[in-house]
């Protein structure tokens, strides 16, 4: 398994220790995120058959809680939340990008050095082209109009530093423009004439 651009020395120990916990709830680990400030906060991503609840992340964090107290991987003091990945996740792995590959889903991307072609510039919308050779393409689009913008270009895993799905709502299509249809008069039994002799009367 290749590292993951948000993988330290603490988001490792804490993985290793979760991963076996979810396995025993039905539950597959899907990130781990760190982020040291001055009250830390350690964020654990869990995904489920059919989507993680509520109670299952209490349940989670309860045991996982208990878990960190006794093997302390973060001395400082932190704040724990537990959560599923949400629409517009983090990528923690080259493998789960896979299923983005040549979908319209739009993905935030941020790399360590500017690609070649894009001096200057580290970050990125756009959509992931494909996957080959260890690679992936980017094409990165204009995000007012979410037309392709300039060339793509390639990037290993090691490469980015981060790279987020971005959940898009295209705007509502203004309704066609109602035409206005002829009136016509309404006919009411007993208003149509029929034709006759002209006379009205008897002979």
């Amino acid at each position: 398994m290749m590292d993951t651009p948000v993988s330290s020395p603490v988001t490792g120990r804490i993985r290793s220790l979760a991963e076996p916990l979810a396995r025993s709830m039905g539950l597959a680990l899907w990130g781990v995120e760190f982020q040291p400030a001055g009250r830390s906060i350690l964020r654990i991503y869990l995904e489920g058959p059919e989507g993680v609840g509520i109670d299952e992340c209490a349940e989670f964090s309860r045991l996982i809680g208990l878990t960190l107290e006794v093997e302390d991987p973060i001395p400082s003091a932190y704040t724990l939340e537990v959560s599923s990945p949400g629409l517009e996740r983090i990528f923690f792995e080259p493998e789960q990008l896979e299923p983005y590959a040549g979908s319209e889903d739009l993905l935030d991307l941020s790399l360590h050095q500017p690609p070649q072609g894009w001096p200057g510039r580290k970050k990125f919308t756009g959509r992931l082209v494909s996957i080959a050779e260890g690679g992936f393409l980017f094409q990165p689009v204009d995000k007012e109009t979410m037309a392709p913008q300039g060339e793509a270009f390639r990037f290993t895993w090691p490469e980015s530093k981060k790279i987020r799905r971005v959940y898009y709502a295209p705007p509502p299509q203004k309704p066609a423009g109602r035409k206005t249809a002829a009136k016509k008069t309404p006919l009411v039994a007993g208003d149509r004439t029929e034709p006759g002799n002209g006379s009205g009367g008897s002979l």
